[in-house]
């Protein structure tokens, strides 16, 4: 059964529903012959339209989706649309923030990189890498469900890393390969 099918069996129901003859005469002609000729005009109005769309576009049905909608230019990223067979994850740079220390990191200033991922959702990392208790070299991981949240999330596990020692000595950190970061 279709959509006007439907619609015709719900104005059944009402009229059925309506007591008095002369408003069930009255809702049954206001009914089918304004609200169901509209509704037939609204579909052959949009099937028309999607031929028209259709016929206008080459394209290959399963290598493209139409969405209807409007938005901004500098709003708009794909790179979350985007999907490549291997690829489980792809993260944009959004923001890098130089952060200035002077009490207990030897060299007064370290970098904090946010990315944004395909979920919305937003990680931070810092290029300086502190020494763990058996010698390994880790950066401040924080996140946020805003690039805010999580610049500050990262401060704050930087911080909570440092408070392991009193006293930190340069060979203690370690600065990240520029290329890795």
């Amino acid at each position: 059964m279709d959509k006007s099918e439907d619609i015709k069996e719900m104005i059944q129901r009402e009229i059925r529903s309506i007591p008095a003859l002369d408003e069930r005469v009255v809702f049954k002609d206001v009914m089918e012959g304004v609200f169901l000729s509209l509704y037939e005009k609204n579909k052959e109005m949009y099937q028309v339209l999607e031929k028209r769309v259709m016929d206008d576009l080459a394209y290959d049905i399963n290598r493209y989706r139409i969405c209807a909608g409007l938005v901004e230019k500098d709003c708009l990223d794909v790179s979350h649309e985007i999907k490549y067979q291997g690829i489980v994850k792809i993260e944009k740079l959004v923001s890098e923030y130089n952060i200035w220390e002077l009490h207990k990191i030897p060299y007064g200033k370290f970098k904090i990189k946010i990315y944004e991922s395909s979920n919305h959702t937003y990680s931070g990392y810092t290029n300086l890498h502190i020494a763990d208790g058996l010698g390994d070299y880790c950066c401040a991981v924080g996140h946020g469900k805003t690039e805010k949240t999580a610049l500050e999330d990262t401060i704050s596990e930087f911080f909570k890393m440092l408070e392991r020692k009193k006293i930190w000595e340069e060979q203690d950190f370690q600065y990240a390969d520029s290329y890795d970061f």
